[in-house]
């Protein structure tokens, strides 16, 4: 069997157990976030098969889960999107600008994560100013300072900017400055709002089309590197019949000649399906085996673009098809009609309509009459 996760393919092995990947949801004490897969909390004895690298979450003695950026410090995990594959991040004292003068900066080299939509990185300089009680530009949650006699707050200006136009620093001084990540509908010249959190995403492990179709995400079982596969995806096959019954609806509600028309049709479609079914029943056996040894893994399909690669045509007003005797879509079993466009398996030269085979192959990498695996998959 074949699990696919974004461009990664990786043959499972039929005799792995695929409980033991199975993992808990777990919490940081009466923290209510859920940590779940990429995410795992990094604790003796834990199975690291849990989690993805770089991933990992420690809690404190508060129960708060955080997160550690190895170029930037730790940080308290405040919310995770996992089928939107974003993070919500801020400094365990809900003071950034004061880690981003200890570290001089923010960074996210050396960790999976980048800066979400919506944020964008801005170079502040840091000062040290006579402390204005009614001052709109200081950093509050830095407090103040005394230095013979005189008390200091710290202003964050925008280095970009000429500070003497912005403020009078002729009594200021410079500490440091750095890169700091925050909204981009933030446009004053000073870092003023302090305790807003920062969002990240990741693109890897890429689990959003296995979330969102619940299944469940997770390393695969005998891989030794971080390769991901979908588990517990529910069958959704059951929506392929749709244009038949439709079909057969309408035709049974049209009155007259067009009436005896349909019946004729439905006759025919039931004699090609009786066909179908003798010539497919090998092939649905070893599936069903398959399914039966493996019921939590899920065959991931093709990507949009690798679907695109497959040759599509127009059925002519003469309806003349590649192979005269195949005039039945053996997915939908409607038969096919002029102008309908179908799309070709250059593998087996199997084909069949656009809308069918798109929706199997986004589920499955192989041809659904013969089984074979598209050489693009």
């Amino acid at each position: 069997m074949i699990s696919i996760t974004g461009h990664r393919r990786t043959e499972a092995n039929p005799s792995d157990d695929i409980d033991n990947n199975k993992c808990d949801i777990n919490s940081c004490g009466n923290y209510t976030l859920p940590i779940e897969f990429p995410f795992w909390i990094k604790t003796e004895g834990n199975n690291n098969r849990c989690g993805y690298q770089g991933f990992d979450i420690k809690c404190n003695n508060q129960n708060q889960p955080l997160l550690n950026l190895p170029e930037s410090g730790v940080f308290v995990v405040k919310g995770i999107e996992y089928e939107e594959q974003q993070v919500m991040i801020n400094d365990p004292e809900e003071c950034l600008p004061r880690k981003i003068m200890l570290n001089r900066g923010f960074s996210l080299a050396d960790s999976p994560f980048q800066l979400a939509n919506g944020f964008m990185y801005r170079n502040y300089s840091f000062y040290n100013c006579p402390y204005e009680p009614e001052s709109p530009v200081m950093i509050s949650c830095l407090g103040s300072s005394t230095s013979n006699n005189v008390s200091y707050s710290v202003v964050a200006v925008l280095s970009s900017e000429p500070p003497q136009r912005l403020l009078n620093l002729s009594s200021c001084h410079f500490v440091t400055w750095g890169l700091a990540p925050v909204p981009s509908y933030i446009h004053e010249d000073y870092w003023t709002i302090s305790d807003v959190d920062v969002q990240l995403q990741w693109n890897e492990p890429d689990c959003r089309y296995c979330l969102q179709h619940g299944g469940r995400c997770g390393l695969l079982q005998d891989s030794t590197n971080d390769h991901a596969a979908c588990y517990d995806l529910p069958r959704q096959d059951q929506d392929l019949s749709r244009k038949a019954r439709l079909g057969l609806t309408i035709g049974l509600g049209i009155p007259g000649f067009i009436g005896i028309i349909g019946l004729l049709c439905l006759l025919h479609h039931r004699k090609m399906r009786r066909e179908q079914r003798q010539q497919s029943s090998r092939t649905e056996t070893e599936f069903s085996i398959m399914n039966a040894r493996h019921p939590q893994a899920a065959l991931m399909g093709l990507d949009g673009p690798s679907i695109e690669r497959y040759p599509k045509t127009e059925v002519g007003e003469s309806g003349q098809l590649p192979r005269p005797n195949d005039t039945i879509c053996s997915i939908c079993l409607s038969e096919y009609r002029p102008k309908e466009v179908i799309r070709t398996i250059t593998e087996c030269e199997h084909y069949f309509h656009v809308d069918c085979i798109d929706g199997w192959l986004k589920m499955n990498a192989t041809c659904p009459l013969c089984r074979k695996l598209p050489a693009r998959s």
